[in-house]
């Protein structure tokens, strides 16, 4: 969602470099890391990060700001790159009649995980 990485970038040029989304369904933080984080890019707190966000709104209802997972992520890869191993997931929506065994190996090749869900 190109609005989170238009915010992060105007909290640092150095998170143009760094591509993919992290906003996950879980993902565990390290306070340590947190609190160097809001330090480096945010005023050194959560204030500081709240007066980011505000500082930086835009009303258009599309335009998101994922705080919680992607400022995290991109400040870790950033700031501390010998403390994470990434690893690519994919929640794709395939049509049952298309998710042929070639469709699920060529998805393989590029995620660690896929997984099909049928809705009724």
């Amino acid at each position: 969602h190109q609005p989170y990485f238009d915010f992060l970038e105007s909290l640092d040029p150095r998170f143009t470099a760094l591509r993919g989304s992290h906003v996950t369904h879980h993902m565990l933080q390290q306070p340590d890391v947190m609190r160097r984080i809001l330090a480096e890019f945010c005023n050194g707190d959560v204030a500081g990060l709240a007066g980011a966000v505000i500082g930086r709104a835009v009303s258009d209802p599309l335009s998101g700001v994922s705080i919680d997972f992607e400022l995290y992520a991109q400040g870790l890869m950033t700031l501390f790159p010998d403390r994470y191993v990434e690893a690519k997931w994919c929640n794709a929506t395939i049509e049952r009649e298309a998710a042929t065994t070639s469709k699920i190996e060529e998805l393989s090749a590029h995620y660690a995980s896929v997984s099909l869900h049928d809705y009724l």
